[in-house]
């Protein structure tokens, strides 16, 4: 009887059944993040991502992927900002006022070209960022 058990267990490590994971979720198994160590059985037209990236998604954001087949939603990284004033000096400083959509504003001052350089800036980490107008 124990040498059926050693028998079998040899045959799991020899010649591994495949994780399946036809439902999604995390792999487990020996090796490392990028050693290929686990036998894993995919579908046609699955699509697998590395270790890397998936602990950076987090696995709320794949699960709800998985489900959904949709990217999950997201605040915007960029909160929208009011019109900013008008850029014509005010002596040598210049107004800024910023509301923050969580609560909270700013009313700032700052040499007119300082302000200007903040207000370009802020235009493309909206740009970037897919924020609105």
């Amino acid at each position: 009887a124990a040498a059926a058990a050693a028998n079998k267990g040899a045959g799991g490590i020899l010649n591994p059944e495949p994780i399946k994971r036809a439902t999604g979720g995390w792999i487990e198994g020996p090796g490392s993040t990028v050693s290929d160590s686990v036998l894993v059985a995919a579908s046609r037209k699955e699509f697998m991502l590395n270790a890397r990236s998936a602990q950076r998604l987090g696995a709320t954001n794949l699960d709800y992927m998985n489900r959904t087949g949709e990217l999950p939603g997201r605040e915007p990284f960029i909160p929208e900002f009011p019109d900013m004033p008008s850029l014509d000096p005010v002596g040598e400083r210049q107004p800024l006022n910023l509301a923050m959509p969580w609560g909270g504003s700013y009313a700032l001052q700052g040499a007119p070209s300082e302000v200007q350089r903040f207000q370009e800036d802020l235009e493309r980490a909206r740009v970037k960022f897919g924020g609105t107008q």
